[in-house]
This record gives C-alpha cells, sequence and structure tokens, in this order.
C-alpha cells in the first residue's frame, strides 16, 4: 500500500484518514486506554514508564514505539522493548515486540498491522534483529507479513517436588486428609535428590551491584547471543518486583546468581527459575539453592525456560530436570532488520541465551 505525506516522521496512509508517527510525549495515557481495551487489562503508567522510558536500553522513547492516529485518537500501536545484546563480540541492540494493537472499533485489519510495521521499522533506531514468542495465531501472521522465522524452541524444563498435583489431578475426589498424606511421602522422597554444594556460600540479596559487571565479564563468553545481564539491566528488571535473588560468592566475589518466583499454575503450587548466569562451576551450587528454597515453599514442582540446546541445559538434566509432555514448549520468532548480520549465526539456536525473564509478561 502506497503511503504518502511522509514529513517529519508523520505517514499518512493512502486512501484513508489514519496517519502513523512515532510516540509523542503525553501519548502514553491514550496507548493505556487502548491497551486496556483491547487486552482487558489494567496497565497502570507507572509499568508503561517501567518499560518504555525506565529501561536502560532507551535513550528516546520516540525511536521504539509507533501509532497509528485517527482525527486525534490513537487507535494503533506497535512498540519494541529494546536490549543492549551481546552478538558474538559485539553489543548491539535488539529489540522484542510487545503491546502490538489495533482498535477493534474500527475495524482495522491486517493491512493497517503491516503499515504500522512498515512505518515503525523507519523510526529512527532499528535494531540488527528482533525476537519473541509468540502464541500459534500471533506466529502465523507475523510469519505472512512481519518477517517472523522460527529459531527454535524455549523448552520449559520440568522437576517434582510432590505428587499432590498430579493426584488431584487424576483423583479431583480424593479426600483431603488422604491427599496431605501422599503430599507429605512424596516430598520426603523427592527432596533426597536434591544435594547440596558447599564450595560457594549462595546468600539471598535485594539488589545487584558492581560485582556483577564483573562476573558478566568473566561468564559472557559461555553464551554467543544474549542479553547483556549487568547491574543496570538485571536492578530494572527484577529489583522490587517480587523475585527472590540469590547470589553464588566465594569471598566476596560473585560467581553467579539465580532468580525465582513462586507462583500457582492450574491449582499447583510451582517453583519459577526465572534466571540463571553463573561460571561454569557455580551453577551447581545455585540450582541446590534453589531447589531447597523450593522445597522449603512448599512447591509441587519446579519449571526453567532455556532455549533448547543451551549450554546451561545439560546442568538442569543433571539435577534432576526433565522435558514433561503437559509443559509445552513456547516457540521463539527471530526478525532480521540488518544486512550487517551473520544470518547463519543469529539462526543457530544453540548460540543464544534466554531465560523466563525475557519473555514479555512474566
Amino acid at each position: 500500500m502506497k503511503q504518502i505525506n511522509a514529513v517529519k516522521g508523520v505517514r499518512r496512509l493512502a486512501d484513508t484518514n489514519i496517519k502513523a508517527r512515532p510516540y509523542r510525549e503525553g501519548d502514553e495515557k491514550s496507548i493505556i486506554d487502548l491497551f486496556n481495551r483491547v487486552f482487558d487489562s489494567s496497565m497502570t503508567l507507572e509499568e508503561w514508564e517501567w518499560k518504555y522510558k525506565k529501561n536502560p536500553a532507551v535513550t528516546a522513547p520516540a525511536d521504539w514505539i509507533t501509532v497509528l492516529e485517527k482525527d486525534g485518537r490513537i487507535v494503533g500501536h506497535f512498540a519494541s522493548m529494546p536490549f543492549d545484546v551481546k552478538y558474538k563480540n559485539k553489543t548491539v541492540k535488539s529489540g522484542q515486540a510487545i503491546d502490538t494493537m489495533l482498535d477493534p472499533t474500527e475495524k482495522m485489519g491486517i493491512k493497517f498491522l503491516y503499515e504500522l510495521y512498515k512505518c515503525h521499522l523507519a523510526a529512527n533506531t532499528r535494531p540488527l534483529f528482533g525476537f519473541g514468542f509468540p502464541n500459534e495465531k500471533a506466529y502465523l501472521i507475523g510469519k505472512k507479513f512481519l518477517g517472523y522465522q522460527n529459531l527454535g524452541e524455549f523448552v520449559q524444563l520440568f522437576k517434582r517436588f510432590s505428587l499432590r498435583s498430579a493426584v488431584k489431578r487424576r483423583f479431583p475426589n480424593i479426600p483431603s486428609f488422604m491427599l496431605n498424606i501422599i503430599h507429605r511421602l512424596s516430598r520426603k522422597f523427592f527432596s533426597l535428590s536434591v544435594k547440596e554444594d558447599n564450595r560457594y556460600l549462595t546468600e539471598e540479596a535485594n539488589d545487584f551491584d558492581d560485582r556483577i559487571n564483573v562476573l558478566w565479564d568473566k561468564a559472557k563468553e559461555r553464551f554467543g547471543i544474549t542479553v547483556i545481564r549487568n547491574k543496570d539491566y538485571l536492578n530494572w528488571r527484577y529489583k522490587d518486583k517480587g523475585f527472590k535473588i540469590f547470589l553464588a560468592k566465594q569471598g566476596e566475589e560473585i560467581h553467579g546468581y539465580i532468580l525465582l518466583r513462586i507462583g500457582v499454575r492450574d491449582d499447583a503450587k510451582v517453583g519459577y527459575i526465572v534466571d540463571i548466569f553463573s561460571r561454569k562451576d557455580a551453577t551447581d551450587a545455585l540450582l541446590a539453592r534453589a531447589l531447597k528454597v523450593f522445597i522449603e515453599h512448599d512447591v509441587d514442582f519446579a519449571l526453567c525456560g532455556l532455549v533448547k540446546g543451551d549450554v546451561m541445559e545439560k546442568d538442569l538434566l543433571v539435577a534432576g530436570f526433565r522435558r514433561h509432555k503437559d509443559v509445552k514448549p513456547l516457540q521463539i520468532a527471530c526478525v532480521l532488520t540488518s544486512d550487517g548480520i551473520d544470518r547463519n549465526y543469529i539462526m543457530k539456536a544453540t548460540n543464544w541465551h534466554l531465560s523466563y525473564g525475557e519473555v514479555d509478561g512474566f
């Protein structure tokens, strides 16, 4: 579809009175209102600012947000959440498409989404590549119109700590006293598989300090492509967000960290390993501490998400994690937006290290 009147970043779409333009200061209220209507949600201004203004990879929100405007109203939105990423031995910008939406009352179709995406790519900052975790429907649309390519699977490795949830799912009318007995006995059995590693002190922390930058510099070569896990990023992403932070230390030197969250999934209590990053020798100690925490918090099972073939997957398997037929992997989509990259390197999934922390909405 031809575009006309491209002036100062504003593009009026042919044959419509709708124009695409970069974000402007003050748009956030309309964007939030549209988001909450489209997704039946309750995003707050604080959450929006955290995503798009406080993100350490952002210099100007207008570089990462494009809107469709009709009669002064925002009726469409395409945004990328930027990340500073290690790509081979370079630091580059990558982006994850999030909060893509069209006002349903305007009856806009895929052609508007396509035009919105093209205008977004013409923004001031274009990442070398993008990635994300679309559902099946979004992936098919993205593949047809937005250049999505299948990078591989983000597997969710599983470790059980109790038979409680499995028995309850199979026998929903089981008396509670019997379920409690099964839970206590099975938890004791599964806890025997947790082996502690006393080479490291693993202590809980509230945030990350400059020592984490030293860890990043020493451990980053384990991975070809990954979000740069420095102090600024980790504090922005996890500090005061309800996650448990544990550090593996020898003296005052940090050899690794692990981030945990406990939640509920299908009436089961679940322990999530949200992120793990370490020097190779510290991984076992961090996993042992995580499993101990999950046992103390009475979880039914634990999950850890990694790209299939991640170098850390072997450590999880040794710790007793496995793939479970009822815990489906997520598909990873990749979009190449520049010719200045090694396509074969980008599209080799085992070069990537991603965690639940990079999954939007987790």
